[in-house]
């Protein structure tokens, strides 16, 4: 439990630092416009999650143990699905960004749930060392990627940090899939409409504080827009 919580601890002190560097190279290629632009496609991006989240968050981490893997993968796919469409739809209708962004904003959030699904179930298989490793290095990959496009290859525009999102998070999630591989070795009854009301009953409570948070935090972004 210590290694486990101290393992954890590391991970998101060196995500932290090699955020801040994205942060530091973006502003500095980008500029202001650059950096605001980037700002609020994550934040976004952040909201769509936190609705994907219902099912694919951290009540997956609870339900690991109780339900089987494939039905919870196959209900956090289509709930995610359902949520980034969903929101293309809302997005495209209020004209914020222009159609392309729009459905940047779409794919990207739907990539980012399909990783949080396996990074949460390796969670609840107590793969803790697993997924952390695979979440940091996301993180430095996006920035080494990021750092070649912008400083050596002079694509100096807010798509080269898309696409470094689209490059490091289709291997974050293939690498996690890979280590949840043994978990559709056997055939098994999947109960799938059992496990969606589970996991949608357990995430709606749990990710209403964290909408209502995040709405405290990033409303001035839109607003400012």
């Amino acid at each position: 439990m210590v290694k486990g919580i101290v393992n954890t601890l590391g991970t998101k002190f060196l995500a932290a630092v090699f955020n801040f560097l994205i942060l530091l190279i973006t502003a500095n290629y980008l500029g202001a416009e650059g950096r605001g632009q980037i700002s609020l496609l994550i934040a976004s991006v952040t909201i769509i999650l936190l609705f994907a989240n219902f099912v694919s968050g951290s009540t997956l981490t609870f339900l690991t143990p109780r339900k089987p893997i494939p039905a919870l993968i196959i209900v956090s796919y289509l709930w995610s699905i359902v949520a980034s469409a969903f929101a293309l739809l809302i997005l495209n209708y209020l004209h914020f960004f222009d159609f392309i962004y729009c459905v940047h904003i779409a794919l990207l959030s739907l990539l980012f749930s399909f990783t949080a699904v396996h990074l949460n179930i390796l969670l609840g298989k107590e793969k803790i060392e697993i997924s952390n490793k695979i979440s940091l290095g996301q993180v430095i990959a996006h920035f080494f990627l990021l750092s070649v496009m912008l400083v050596f290859l002079k694509f100096n525009n807010i798509d080269v940090f898309i696409y470094s999102l689209y490059a490091t998070y289709i291997i974050a999630w293939l690498v996690s899939g890979f280590c949840l591989r043994e978990n559709f070795k056997i055939i098994i009854k999947l109960h799938l409409l059992e496990t969606a009301k589970m996991a949608i009953s357990i995430g709606f409570v749990a990710q209403l504080a964290n909408i209502f948070q995040f709405i405290n935090y990033r409303l001035d972004i839109y607003l400012l827009k």
